[in-house]
């Protein structure tokens, strides 16, 4: 749907193949392996992160204020939460 509409499609997965029927424009490969059991999405949120400062440098000063705008609006409207305590953790 994306592609249809003009949008540049970015594929991060661990593999290429994960995703048959979607061609991607770009495919950013991440690792996944760890040395525990569960998911590992270290390599991913790198990835997503190194890509999001791209974008938001290549916007300039425009982005910026977007992202301002968005962030002063969340706060305006309560969607970050603050507790009076902090949680307890183990001792």
């Amino acid at each position: 749907m994306a592609a249809k509409r003009g949008a540049k499609v970015v594929l991060i997965s661990d593999s290429e193949v994960i995703a048959p029927g979607i061609h991607a424009d770009h495919v950013l490969a991440v690792a996944s392996n760890s040395l525990h059991a569960f998911g590992a999405y270290g390599g991913a949120m790198a990835v997503l992160e190194c890509l999001l400062t791209h974008l938001i440098t290549a916007g300039g000063d425009t982005a910026r204020r977007r992202i301002e705008a968005y962030e002063d609006l969340r706060q305006d409207s309560g969607a970050y939460w603050s507790g009076t305590k902090l949680p307890r953790t183990g001792r």
